[in-house]
């Protein structure tokens, strides 16, 4: 009786093994042994110190310091979102197939003026990787890490392409509002207003001192803070058209801004000490719609 219940267990592990056999899929003649494993195996995003995108290697670079990331040259911020974004794509996008034999070459659109992404870890070590063409059939598109071809989803390294400017901060100002102590409208022609946090509440700072609307500047202040440059540019101070200073504690933060081209747009340019972030010392070009809602004088 033994003998049959062993006979029949051993049948039974034959059979399954059997089924496994059957239904695993086969392995893909064309994928090499790297299939489906990381482009950059053993990389995990917080292992990423480094990475820089652009034709030969030669463009916008993001750093880590500390817990933030910074935008290279300048040490400006970056736009933490889509930093992030590409942190995952270096870190998770996996390979499809692995050309065995295959080098780089414009035939898979690699090589010489394809999109380079350089990688360095904390520990030192570097990594390139190319973004090429894409599969003729599939989501894959070429990509080539340090030398080596691959597939790999398009869609996840998408992000690499984005425009440069979207990889930096935009906020003009990165102020926290309920901080700001004062505002100093200034205008060429000698005129302007001081606005004076007072208890809480704000007044006009001069003459008499006259009550302000809260409501109004708290506007001013929200639209200080969500300001976004639409674009950099190289070049001096512009000739002011206002000047807003701001005083927040210790920090005298100054925005000086041109006359509206015929795009709807100014340009800017902020300065100061204790500037806390944004993108001082560099002209941007912004909408600034909260100017027509400036006091007069």
């Amino acid at each position: 009786m033994q003998k049959r219940a062993l006979a029949v267990a051993v049948l039974v592990l034959v059979a399954l093994a059997v089924l496994v056999w059957r239904l695993e899929p086969p392995a893909d003649p064309d994928a090499g042994g790297a299939a489906q494993a990381p482009l950059l195996p053993g990389l995990d995003l917080d292992d990423i110190a480094a990475f820089t995108i652009g034709p030969d290697g030669k463009g916008l670079a993001l750093r880590r310091r500390g817990d933030r990331w910074v935008v290279e040259p300048g040490e400006r911020p970056a736009e933490v979102a889509i930093a992030q974004l590409a942190l995952r794509a270096l870190s998770r996008t996996r390979s499809q197939r692995l050309l065995d034999g295959a080098v780089p070459s414009p035939d898979f659109g690699l090589g010489p003026g394809a999109l380079e992404v350089l990688v360095e870890r904390r520990d030192g070590r570097r990594h390139q990787l190319q973004l090429g063409d894409p599969v003729a059939e599939g989501s894959g598109r070429y990509v080539a890490v340090d030398g080596v071809v691959h597939v790999a989803d398009s869609t996840a390294l998408g992000v690499l392409e984005r425009d440069p400017m979207d990889y930096r901060d935009k906020r003009v100002l990165a102020i926290d509002r309920d901080a700001v102590d004062a505002v100093v409208l200034r205008r060429p022609d000698g005129g302007g207003a001081r606005l004076q946090r007072d208890e809480g509440a704000w007044r006009v700072d001069e003459g008499p001192g006259y009550r302000a609307d809260g409501t109004a500047v708290d506007d001013l202040l929200r639209a200080l803070a969500s300001l976004s440059a639409s674009g950099w540019s190289d070049g001096p101070e512009p000739q002011a058209e206002l000047w807003l200073d701001l005083e927040i504690g210790e920090a005298r933060v100054t925005l000086t801004v041109g006359a509206e081209d015929e795009r709807g747009l100014r340009p800017a340019w902020a300065s100061g000490t204790g500037l806390p972030g944004g993108v001082g010392g560099e002209l941007v070009s912004l909408r600034a719609p909260f100017l027509a809602a400036l006091p007069d004088g």
